[in-house]
Formats: structure tokens, C-alpha cells, sequence
């Protein structure tokens, strides 16, 4: 199976990166992914993606459309990743954030073991102006500055967050994640806090509701330690 020619036709509209909706690339490579997955030598067509997405003589968008497939390839068939220098490649990354597909790229840096890897992406990130649980996430993982993290998930939290409806689903998965980070660091959930409270009372409030609302008894320490500003 040539996987380089099957490529081709997935991301034939995509032939532009900044012309690249997030949603094409993911459809390329999780179609790619479907594809190889559905025939015998899926093993062969891993190790064929692992090389077009590892190799800087093929076309950016080819390379990140092979990772992202060659990921889920992986995953479905309880074996690495072929190419995990791929991950650490600046130019996939820039990409990434090109095309708004940061937060899936930054999803396979976590699943590494490389804490160097998990603090470099997340920095890249940051300084690109990129906000959501995927950059905060990262950073507080690495274990480099929890009070970092926490001003990035502030930011994440009032730039795009706030405006939202307690129904919204994003709103539960958000409070799901800060629960979980607060508690992996009270380090974290004390700059959160007080951070918060210090730029948006308000917004502290609201979240602890949401956290409540969302979470019920498992949030309660959280929520108190946002009107309280910790």
C-alpha cells in the first residue's frame, strides 16, 4: 500500500495550509485512519505513515494529516507511535497552530513520557497566543510553574469561557478539567483562585456555581476555595 498516493486525494483540498479548515485535516487523517485500519497490513500501513509524517521531504500538510492518522492508527492497534520525533518537530507545530489544530496535536504530546516535550509544546503554545485546557493542561503536566498554568487557565476562562451558558456542554468539560488539575496541585488551584478573584470576582463566583451545578459534591472544596478567593 503506497500511503503517500492515498494521502494525496484526503488533503487534495487542503493543498493550502492557511486555507486548511480544522475540521478538513481532521477528516483527512481520521479517514486515513479508517482506511489502513480496514485492511490486512495495517501494521505496514503504520510504519508508511510513521515515515511520510517523519520526513521533511514531504509536504507540510501531508506530514500532519500522516501523524494525526498514524496516532489513531497506533491507538487502534495497542502499539507506539512510529514516528514520535514527529512530535517534536517545530515545523508540525507551527502548522498545528496554523491550521487550529493545535489542541490534537497537543493531545499526542501528552499521551508522551517526555516532560521536556510536554514543556517546550506548551510554551510554544502560550507565546502563540493559543488558550484552552489543551495549553494549560500541558504546561501544569510538565511541572514547570503551576502558577503559570493557573494565569493561562484564567485567561482561557474569561476570554472564552465566561460568556457562556451553564448548559453548555463546554462548561462541564471545563469544570471537569479544573477539578482535576486542582487536584494534581494545590499550587495551581491557589493561583487560579486568587488570580481569578483578583481580576473578575464576579467570575470566580460564577465558576463555583458552575463547578456545583456541574460536579455536585466532588467540587465542593474547589468551589469554596474560588469564593474565597484561596
Amino acid at each position: 500500500m503506497d500511503v503517500r498516493s492515498a494521502l494525496i486525494p484526503q488533503v487534495s483540498e487542503n493543498s493550502r495550509l492557511r486555507a486548511t479548515r480544522p475540521s478538513q485535516g481532521e477528516a483527512a487523517a481520521d479517514a486515513m485512519a479508517e482506511e489502513i485500519l480496514a485492511r490486512p497490513d495495517a501494521a505496514e500501513g503504520l510504519a508508511e505513515l510513521g515515515a511520510v509524517a517523519g520526513s521533511r521531504r514531504q509536504a507540510t500538510h501531508l506530514r500532519l494529516v500522516a501523524l494525526f492518522a498514524a496516532a489513531r492508527v497506533a491507538t487502534s492497534l495497542g502499539t507506539a507511535l512510529p514516528c514520535p520525533a514527529a512530535l517534536e518537530d517545530p515545523v508540525l507545530l507551527d502548522a498545528a497552530l496554523q491550521l487550529g489544530l493545535a489542541r490534537r496535536f497537543a493531545s499526542l504530546v501528552a499521551d508522551s513520557a517526555s516532560p521536556q516535550l510536554w514543556r517546550w509544546v506548551a510554551r510554544r503554545l502560550a507565546l502563540a497566543g493559543e488558550r484552552g485546557t489543551h495549553v494549560h493542561g500541558l504546561w501544569l503536566q510538565s511541572g514547570d510553574d503551576p502558577a503559570q498554568a493557573a494565569t493561562l487557565a484564567v485567561d482561557d476562562f474569561l476570554g472564552s469561557l465566561l460568556a457562556r451558558s451553564a448548559s453548555d456542554p463546554l462548561v462541564a468539560l471545563w469544570c471537569r478539567s479544573l477539578l482535576r488539575y486542582a487536584r494534581a496541585s494545590s499550587e495551581f488551584l491557589g493561583a487560579f483562585g486568587g488570580e481569578l478573584k483578583r481580576r473578575d470576582p464576579a467570575g470566580a463566583a460564577t465558576l463555583a456555581d458552575w463547578l456545583v451545578l456541574t460536579l455536585g459534591l466532588e467540587a465542593m472544596r474547589v468551589a469554596a476555595a474560588l469564593r474565597e478567593g484561596v
